[in-house]
């Protein structure tokens, strides 16, 4: 069944579209880490995630997108990712009607690590005001890692800490400290350390025991968030630490390590410049 002219992408030409979104990797790194996801069944039942095409054509000058719905018992939504061609003139102004119609937008809609030049192309923002209320812009850089690279990560090399993924319990922890939790984060929280990915980094105190210093996680739509140190522990290279660890984990399970970052959050950016392992560009969030 279409969609406005939009089609589901159905199972068997997974691997063809993986194979057109690596032609356009690193803008497409987000659309392939949820195809990946998908098609290695690590979503959990609170997530329907569905891809579609334009005219059910799947090639280099195809629009392609996916729909992820959360249904988590205190948040709801849809998370949408896209990536368009390299010409975007292939992008029609009948298609991008086509992609308007095909959303409900009585939802809450969040737009995901879109291409700058795509959200200006398709004038999504102004789509977006139309069909309801434009809550935010976010204008993040898009930091990534290639998977040769990441895989290429040694963790073993860290002397006197602990480095490995969180536990589903300590998503508490995370929460508490991201500035972007509201009401439902936690279980959400839960629900990606449990399926998605994580790391921590732990030290032992002869007191307290083992330690949470330092932490981060991937979302549901496979880019690295919600990064922390524990203001006691900071200035001692934990960050650079777990965020090579959750690269090295995300790229063993085939998923491009990406990271979206604020355009005025120095520090984030700072860490990235000095792990001198991610490249950039420009993203909406």
């Amino acid at each position: 069944m279409s969609i406005e002219g939009f089609a589901p992408i159905p199972g068997e030409k997974i691997p063809l579209l993986l194979e057109v979104l690596s032609k356009r990797l690193p803008s497409s790194a987000n659309l392939w880490n949820m195809v990946k996801l998908l098609n290695d069944r690590r979503y959990s039942s609170h997530l329907t995630t569905t891809f579609f095409s334009y005219n059910d054509t799947i090639d280099d000058e195809s629009l392609l997108f996916a729909i992820q719905q959360k249904e988590f018992s205190i948040e709801t939504g849809e998370a949408v990712t896209v990536s368009g061609p390299k010409n975007l003139m292939n992008v029609t102004e009948r298609m991008t009607k086509a992609f308007e119609e095909a959303f409900n937008w009585a939802v809450d809609i969040y737009f995901c690590a879109v291409d700058e030049d795509l959200v200006n192309h398709m004038k999504i923002p102004e789509m977006c005001s139309r069909n309801g209320s434009l809550v935010h812009i976010d204008p993040c850089y898009m930091y990534y890692y290639e998977i040769e690279k990441a895989l290429k990560l040694d963790l073993n090399k860290y002397s006197g800490v602990i480095v490995s993924p969180l536990a589903p319990s300590e998503a508490k922890i995370v929460t508490d400290s991201w500035k972007f939790s509201g009401p439902g984060t936690l279980e959400r929280m839960e629900d990606c350390i449990k399926t998605i990915g994580s790391a921590g980094l732990y030290v032992q105190s002869e007191n307290k025991g083992k330690i949470l210093a330092s932490w981060v996680a991937v979302s549901h739509i496979g880019t690295i968030n919600a990064l922390h140190t524990h203001v006691d522990y900071r200035r001692r290279g934990y960050a650079k630490i777990v965020m090579e660890a959750v690269s090295r984990y995300a790229a063993d399970d085939g998923l491009i390590p990406n990271v979206q970052i604020q355009l005025e959050n120095e520090a984030s950016k700072a860490l990235m410049e000095q792990l001198d392992i991610f490249n950039m560009e420009l993203q909406y969030g």
